[in-house]
């Protein structure tokens, strides 16, 4: 999960401030959770944070849990079913639930354990297996917990590496398309996604291989970097559904909301349908949420085209336009992607 501080870093005056009217709304004045939301508003790292607000390492989730919800309801993020809910679950499960005794919470985080890799989803489970380790010292079980937690440290780990490079690969897509000719940012980006590649063959799971073909989708579609697809012989309708499907099965939470936004500002993008598309844009999605720093270019040609298809259906309409010929137009007009600058009008009567 991308840590808070960074979530808050990129929040809008606005949306800043409306997180903080959400959290005044959910918490007592005198909260430490507002003093918590303050000071990372302020910049403060958390060991800084723990020693003015005198939190432990144990208990400072619980302050940082609230202000992580109040920014899923900032963007109208639901858990819609089992598996999303999961992941709430775990969470008070690890840090909030009350138990009798050690081995009813060890009991606990075994099962959700279990339900996490039912769902594949075992790569959030890092603080749920730290958890089970402290509960299982001196055991048997000792030793298998810790080379669990090992691993899906180093899977986390490797999770939020990727999730920096391809902020970066999206930086530079934004400066690529207002300077489509520079060879120099595209041999960037294509040595970003070779480096999202080796991290996902170093320590796989569903979130490195949904961010490295979101990452082919992205310099295919968009960087015209055809030549990757050739490497899983796909073609670029195949890898959309196939990126589609696995942001879907990726667990609950902002990261997925983002990678969702960018998907389907591909897919309006690329679809030859731009008016039955013009229903599913969300401007708060596509423009205001932070979406790992995809270029706003990208939903400005959205808004483009779909004025153009606008203004095809009217003159269509006006002039009793053949459906077949329409197509044509929409096609030689709309259905490509350019960020020249070049403009065309419908004739007038």
């Amino acid at each position: 999960m991308l840590p808070l501080h960074i979530l808050l870093k990129q929040l809008t005056t606005l949306q800043s401030l409306t997180v903080e009217r959400l959290l005044q709304e959910s918490v007592s004045f005198d909260s430490k959770v507002l003093l918590v939301f303050n000071s990372m508003m302020l910049g403060q790292n958390a060991d800084e944070i723990k020693a003015e607000c005198h939190l432990t390492d144990e208990n400072y989730p619980k302050y940082e849990r609230p202000i992580y919800n109040c920014i899923l309801d900032l963007y109208g993020i639901k858990a819609l079913s089992a598996k999303d809910n999961l992941l709430i679950e775990t969470y008070y499960a690890v840090n909030e639930t009350v138990y009798n005794n050690e081995d009813e919470k060890a009991k606990n985080l075994e099962r959700i354990f279990h339900q996490l890799k039912k769902y594949q989803i075992e790569q959030e489970s890092v603080d749920l297996l730290l958890e089970l380790h402290k509960l299982h010292l001196g055991t048997p079980l000792q030793a298998v917990y810790s080379h669990l937690y090992d691993k899906y440290k180093k899977i986390q780990q490797a999770n939020n590496a990727a999730i920096k490079v391809f902020i970066g690969l999206n930086k530079k897509l934004a400066s690529y398309l207002k300077n489509i000719n520079n060879k120099d940012l595209v041999r960037k980006m294509i040595l970003d996604y070779k480096l999202i590649r080796q991290i996902n063959n170093e320590a796989e799971n569903s979130t490195l291989s949904t961010i490295l073909n979101v990452s082919k989708l992205l310099l295919s579609s968009i960087g015209n970097q055809k030549q990757l697809l050739k490497e899983n012989t796909i073609d670029e309708v195949a890898l959309l559904l196939n990126c589609k499907d696995e942001i879907e099965n990726l667990p609950f939470g902002v990261e997925r909301y983002f990678l969702q936004n960018i998907i389907m500002q591909v897919e309006l993008l690329c679809s030859k349908n731009k008016i039955a598309c013009k229903d599913n844009m969300n401007h708060l999605r596509f423009t205001e949420a932070y979406n790992f720093c995809f270029p706003s270019e990208v939903f400005q040609q959205i808004n483009k085209d779909n004025k153009v298809a606008a203004e095809l259906t009217a003159f269509r309409k006006k002039h009793s336009m053949p459906q077949l010929a329409f197509k044509r137009a929409v096609g030689r007009k709309i259905n490509s992607f350019s960020f020249s600058g070049d403009s065309w009008s419908i004739p007038s009567t």
